[in-house]
């Protein structure tokens, strides 16, 4: 049989630096920034995830009310009974109060721009959790002024866009030709 000769295992010198020591300050630097952004991310995922199961009832609940009525209403239900009579009068209150909620308090646009917001602080925190640690806590402040500021940034633009989506809701409510001054 043939055997495989014995190797000589021998330690090489290494040729790389020493890891630098990092201060246990700026890790937790770093980790706390990483932990504001999760905290972020969730805040608009739990956001996004309420408008976004509205949505989705308050259409549905549309369309099937709209179909239901369709039908009852084809089948002449009304002459049924009182009750019958207050579910062909309720229904189609019901569908149309359900569609009033969805376009006056644009339900949609209040889920894309959370959802936005969920992915942008995901983003940056995937950043920041790349980012190497700094050997000492002054570097690391440093290193995460920039991710410190696009966080602020965030923050802005999810605040300038839901109050620009205000701003827009007001502007349509006002009549046509008038100013605020004239009020």
């Amino acid at each position: 049989m043939f055997q495989e000769p014995p190797r000589n295992h021998v330690s090489q010198p290494s040729t790389s630096q020493p890891a630098p020591t990092i201060d246990a300050e700026a890790y937790q630097r770093k980790h706390q920034l990483v932990e504001e952004l999760a905290t972020h991310a969730d805040w608009y995922d739990d956001d996004s995830r309420s408008d976004g199961k509205l949505f989705v009832a308050l259409t549905l609940a549309t369309l099937i009310g709209s179909v239901v009525t369709s039908l009852i209403v084809a089948v002449d239900f009304a002459n049924q009974g009182a009750v019958a009579k207050a579910l062909v009068v309720g229904l189609p209150l019901l569908t149309g109060l359900f569609t009033t909620v969805i376009s006056q308090f644009h339900v949609h646009d209040l889920w894309k721009l959370r959802e936005i917001g969920r992915i942008d602080a995901m983003m940056l925190r995937e950043k920041v959790r790349a980012l190497p640690t700094a050997a000492t806590d002054v570097e690391m402040r440093t290193a995460l002024l920039p991710y410190q500021e696009e966080k602020y940034e965030l923050e802005r633009r999810q605040a300038l866009a839901f109050f620009e989506y205000l701003a827009r809701q007001q502007g349509a409510a006002r009549p046509a030709g008038g100013t605020a001054e004239s009020r």
